[in-house]
């Protein structure tokens, strides 16, 4: 376990949002014959008095966390292979074409399969990728190896001032040493070049109790403005950002020639940012101990298997979690799995029937529009349906 300090200004002042004394290491859909491998550790979440950045205190050991991108049960939704996150994939190249840059050699991190490098080579880009995970197999296979690396970047990967354009989603919020990756990602951008990044916006985050959305993969979680101030201190000027759908955040940054330390910074809001967190994180809460509890619902179907469920079966007690008896997830991937705390098998919507529940719980922010539908399609009464939105 680490020592505490912030992860942007070195600070070692927090204010502690959260603490749960035992949280999933992996919150994904796991096989049921590898559901033991998944171990269960301390998870707490602050914000940083100076800077106001939210992050992990209480660290894990990096390699702890790095073994969970490599284990033989960790899987991520391919887009090319089951359309799973198309939509914010598209969002987000809506906003990299909008900067209108002459094209040129661009190097994207964390690609995953490549759906948005291929998008990109179709534009005319000369496109590379680096990612230390399975799904980079299937990068590898559509645009060469030549083209993809499977393997963890550092500053050593590529030769200095290698590429145009660096793009990284949902990325920058793993990171443990925040410094050390920027100042890589600097040495492989020219002079004057452009990085493009995602991260999840905390801001949403906290106005929605962040639950569900904080686990011990995301080491960092990014305001506007705190994101500004680190990219900042590594030489980046932000010319383009955009609050994309759901929790996202989607910024466009040049480097500039020197390194200049910027001033500073503090979020004079986070107090309210913080109060308003507490007061819909337990308001959360105690919804669900309702639903659970309530006599009159007995048999509870929940969509969407991911993270929001996971923190979900993490508050609830055995009897609670036994009224689950049904998990339904759109990604053909996580059908037959199971998700850690939870004996149901993971079923695929098209064996959804409204009779067989007194209620379903729709457990994502991001598709839960599209859901929603999807179930009132299916037949579903709309008095039926709970959202974590609500």
């Amino acid at each position: 376990m680490s020592e505490n300090h912030c992860l942007i200004c070195g600070g070692k002042d927090f204010a502690e949002l959260m603490r749960n004394p035992a949280f999933p290491l992996y919150f994904g859909a796991v096989s049921p014959d590898k559901i033991k491998k998944v171990k269960a550790y301390p998870l707490v979440i602050a914000a940083c008095r100076n800077c106001s950045l939210v992050q992990q205190i209480d660290l894990l050991e990096e390699n702890i966390i790095k073994e969970v991108y490599t284990a033989d049960y960790y899987n991520i939704s391919s887009p090319i292979v089951t359309g799973m996150g198309k939509n914010v994939i598209e969002d987000f190249y809506s906003f990299f074409r909008e900067g209108a840059l002459k094209k040129g050699k661009l190097l994207e991190l964390a690609c995953s399969d490549g759906y948005l490098l291929h998008k990109l080579q179709n534009d005319g880009w000369d496109v590379y990728g680096c990612d230390p995970s399975k799904s980079a197999d299937i990068a590898i296979k559509n645009l060469g190896k030549q083209r993809v690396r499977n393997e963890y970047f550092n500053e050593n990967t590529y030769e200095v001032q290698s590429f145009d354009v660096v793009i990284f989603r949902n990325l920058l919020e793993h990171m443990y040493d925040l410094h050390a990756f920027l100042r890589a990602v600097a040495l492989a951008v020219k002079e004057d070049g452009n990085i493009f990044v995602e991260v999840p916006n905390i801001d949403v985050y906290l106005k929605l109790g962040g639950f569900g959305n904080f686990f011990h993969q995301h080491v960092s979680y990014f305001s506007l403005e705190t994101l500004i101030y680190l990219l900042s201190r590594h030489g980046f000027c932000v010319e383009r950002y955009l609050v994309g759908a759901g929790a996202c955040l989607f910024i466009q940054a040049k480097k500039q020639r020197g390194n200049r330390m910027s001033p500073t910074f503090s979020d004079s809001n986070m107090k309210e940012k913080i109060q308003e967190f507490v007061v819909a994180n337990k308001k959360i809460k105690a919804k669900f101990k309702l639903l659970f509890n309530d006599p009159s619902i007995q048999r509870i179907g929940v969509f969407g298997a991911s993270g929001g469920l996971t923190a979900l079966i993490n508050i609830l007690n055995f009897e609670e979690t036994q009224r689950i008896k049904y998990i339904y997830d759109n990604d053909s991937v996580k059908h037959g799995k199971k998700i850690y705390g939870c004996d149901v098998i993971i079923s695929p919507p098209d064996s959804l029937y409204s009779d067989e529940f007194d209620r379903v719980l729709i457990s994502s922010y991001l598709f839960d529009k599209e859901i929603r539908k999807q179930l009132l399609d299916c037949g579903v009464e709309s008095k039926k349906i709970i959202s974590f939105c609500e």
